[in-house]
């Protein structure tokens, strides 16, 4: 639960301006409502996550979030185009996969990044003309692969 305040942490500790409000949520069922709310830190206990979800891979998330949230009108919100996955890594390394979806025709794109990094590439194809397709790149000339802020 720690590693999960640090992220939260970090994802709202961030100056993006007024336009922008980042939102995180954790996903707790496969069906609506799909949340238990926002996430703030601190968390006072571990998100219960749906079964599928655990120990699955990144392509194996994508299908499945794409067949659970296809419609991006549902409330709340949930986008299936761009995600953040936490992995084994996520403990020890501090880091996350950023997974989009929509640039590159439906490929799927994985970039891992710092906490700090995750929501700037959430964020960054529609507010600040970054694309992950770049994100990637810059990550693979970065030390260990990863992309960092």
């Amino acid at each position: 639960m720690q590693t999960l305040n640090e992220f939260l942490e970090q994802a709202y500790d961030q100056r993006f301006g007024p336009l922008v409000d980042p939102r995180v949520a954790f996903i707790t069922s496969l069906t609506s409502p799909y949340i238990e709310g926002l996430a703030s830190p601190p968390l006072s206990s571990t998100p219960k996550l749906p079964e599928p979800l655990l120990d699955a891979n990144p392509v194996d998330c994508d299908a499945i979030v794409r067949s659970c949230f296809p419609d991006s009108t549902l409330e709340p919100k949930l986008n299936h185009n761009r995600y953040i996955i936490m992995d084994e890594y996520t403990e020890k390394e501090k880091t996350v996969i950023i997974a989009l979806n929509s640039e590159n025709d439906g490929q799927l794109l994985l970039v891992r990044t710092n906490f700090k990094g995750a929501v700037l590439g959430l964020l960054a194809p529609g507010n600040t003309g970054l694309f992950m397709e770049e994100m990637a790149d810059d990550g693979a000339k970065m030390e260990k692969g990863l992309y960092i802020v």
